[in-house]
């Protein structure tokens, strides 16, 4: 059961762990430069695409750190019965992977936020909010079960814990006025 729960956190890594980088890079104003907007101003209907918020340098640093973060669990994955046997798969497929999904939750969150007049940065009602804190994740434990054949309830528990630990990185963010 322990060694179970274990996996399930280490599930988790990849996109915590970049998540914290990148709230480091935005507290210690690194790689600025990469702070281009991915939509660069597209409107649709009156509204950006995405917004200011969604940067090159928060693609990049996702997809940098997760396959970081996968490579080292997938070389101490054999020895280490408490990372998941995801981590036995090409690492530089699976970090690709993590960020992508991750990514492209917030991407669709910020897009139908936008539609909804919801401005960038603002913090958004009950419903919403629950789609900020969960966006992402939802698609990584979608690619767990649809790519990776992680058990359904496994996954589950990690989409859970990784909603936690969003909550608990946007306090932080906004303990450290990054929000």
């Amino acid at each position: 059961m322990l060694l179970t729960f274990l996996q399930t956190l280490s599930l988790l890594l990849p996109i915590f762990i970049s998540g914290l980088f990148l709230i480091l890079c935005i507290k210690k104003r690194l790689f600025v430069g990469l702070d281009i907007p991915l939509d660069k101003g597209t409107r649709m209907w009156g509204q950006p695409l995405f917004g200011a918020n969604k940067t090159y340098r928060g693609i990049l640093v996702h997809v940098g750190i997760s396959i970081t973060v996968t490579v080292i669990l997938w070389y101490f994955a054999p020895s280490a019965p408490w990372i998941h046997p995801i981590f036995y798969n090409s690492p530089l497929i699976l970090g690709f992977l993590y960020a992508a999904a991750y990514s492209l939750g917030e991407l669709i969150n910020s897009f139908i936020k936008r539609r909804l007049a919801i401005p960038a940065g603002t913090q958004a009602k009950r419903i919403q909010y629950f789609f900020d804190t969960t966006d992402g994740i939802i698609l990584v434990g979608c690619m767990f079960v649809g790519v990776y054949h992680v058990a359904p309830l496994q996954a589950l528990a990690a989409v859970v814990l990784g909603c936690g630990a969003h909550l608990a990185t946007d306090a932080l963010m906004k303990r450290l006025r990054l929000k």
